[in-house]
Formats: C-alpha cells, structure tokens, sequence
C-alpha cells in the first residue's frame, strides 16, 4: 500500500534552535534553524525564514530559506 503524504504535518516554528538528528515518519515543516542530520519519511517543506545546515533524507524537500546541505531525496 503507497504511503500518503497528505496527512498531518509536524512543524519547528520560527523561533526554535535545533542541533542533532532528528525524524518523522509523516510531513514536516520547519521555519526555525537546524544544524543536523533530518531524516523524514515524508515531505519536508523548509520555510522562508528557515536556516537549515547538515544531511537532509527525505521523500520530497520544498526549501524556500537559506539551505546548507547536502540532501538525499527518496521519492518513491
């Protein structure tokens, strides 16, 4: 059965530092600052004002801030 990537959508909001790794096994929105490894079972959609640094795996990625990575894109 083919995953559906329309469902809920987890978010770092503006404000929120992260530094790490991190997954999701659904949608993901970040539009605060990460400096990591992502790993996300879905899309990832880095906003405006994102700054995003580090590896980056991912099903689809929408980067609209300032990306510093090296990404992975699965779509399968």
């Amino acid at each position: 059965m083919a995953k559906n990537y329309d469902s809920e959508i987890s978010i770092l909001s503006g404000d929120v530092k992260f530094e790490g790794k991190l997954s999701s096994n659904g949608n993901m929105r970040i539009d605060g600052e990460i400096d990591g490894e992502l790993t996300i079972d879905g899309n990832l959609t880095l906003g405006e004002n994102s700054k995003s640094k580090g590896i980056i795996r991912a099903t689809n990625v929408t980067c609209g801030g300032i990306c510093e990575n090296t990404a992975i894109i699965c779509d399968k």
